[in-house]
């Protein structure tokens, strides 16, 4: 017998193979635990301040199943009462033990249940709309400013622009979003500190996507509002998007409205959407109507409007 064991048997039977185990490479570690530097890309959502439901995840996905349950807004809807929440009755914390545990089975099966589903109950994570503006011609814009509130879900936007303006000089602006209490209204409240000539609202499909069901779910990929509101005149006008519209553009995948003048200094639009299940296809049933509300003193314009609606609004089943 050797005085020295030199027998790799019973040499290795008296390691701890099991503290061996915990033994990680120096590199891992250093990995797992360096900063990690990452070079900001410029993306086209550069400087739009996102709530806890962006729209950047909700339009290209969300980056994990942990991110997608919280922009449902999941943590506090299975308090709703009566239940009546369209979103899994399962509490927040059930769901990040689930995501600990690795239990895929059973996030998947919630997923199912809220796959298109959006929050309705807590709207304020929802910003209301994203506003894009568009510089027209030689126009300034500067001092752009665009904010969302979590308390209100409005999203408000201040700028200053000496586009069309009454007299050419910089005009400041202020132009709110927001959700009227009955989920299917968005309104858009506009401000500025001269007389408005004409402004332009274009509501971008992607930047809506959280709105009810009936929508912008037709043909028209953009809502187009383009207005100059008359004074003290409260109009209902009917947007088709399957039909020419009289009253804006020819094309079928837009719709706008065109009026004549304005001398105020604030107005505020809805946006109502409608959907009739009368027909076999609610496509060709979905309606915007375009509701300017102003102290009303012309009624004879009124009346007008209305006949000219009845056509469409007043006959298709609901009002």
């Amino acid at each position: 017998m050797p005085a020295l064991n030199l027998d790799y048997r019973t040499a290795t039977r008296t390691l701890d193979w099991r503290k061996l185990n915990k033994i990680e490479d120096p590199r891992e570690v250093i990995a797992r635990h360096d900063w990690k530097i990452e070079e900001p890309q410029l993306n086209w959502l550069e400087g739009v301040p996102l709530g806890n439901g962006d729209m950047a995840s909700m339009y290209f996905g969300a980056p994990n199943r942990m991110m997608w349950l919280i922009n449902k807004g999941d943590l506090w809807d299975h308090r709703v009462p009566g239940g009546d929440s369209n979103l899994p009755q399962v509490p927040f914390r059930q769901i990040s033990n689930w995501i600990a545990e690795k239990d895929w089975k059973s996030i998947n099966k919630i997923e199912e249940r809220g796959k298109n589903l959006t929050p309705r109950h807590y709207l304020s994570f929802q910003p209301a709309a994203w506003v894009i503006l568009e510089p027209i011609g030689e126009s300034s814009f500067s001092n752009y400013k665009q904010s969302h509130s979590m308390l209100t879900g409005e999203v408000t936007t201040n700028w200053t622009s000496d586009f069309m303006a009454s007299p050419l000089a910089p005009t400041k602006y202020e132009l709110q979003t927001f959700l009227a209490a009955d989920q299917n209204v968005l309104r858009i409240r506009i401000e500025a500190d001269r007389p408005l000539r004409n402004i332009r609202a274009r509501l971008l499909r992607p930047h809506l996507q959280h709105l009810p069901d009936p929508i912008f779910r037709h043909r028209g990929t953009l809502l187009e509002l383009q207005y100059t509101f008359p004074d003290n005149l409260f109009y209902v006008v009917g947007l088709e998007s399957d039909i020419p519209s009289r009253l804006g553009s020819q094309d079928n995948s837009e719709a706008s409205i065109i009026f004549d003048d304005l001398d105020d200094t604030s107005l505020e639009v809805r946006v109502v959407v409608a959907c009739s299940e009368t027909t076999s296809s609610p496509e060709d049933r979905v309606r915007a109507t375009l509701n300017v509300e102003k102290p009303q003193r012309y009624r004879g314009a009124i009346r007008r409007n209305q006949q000219a609606m009845e056509k469409y609004w007043y006959r298709s089943g609901f009002s």
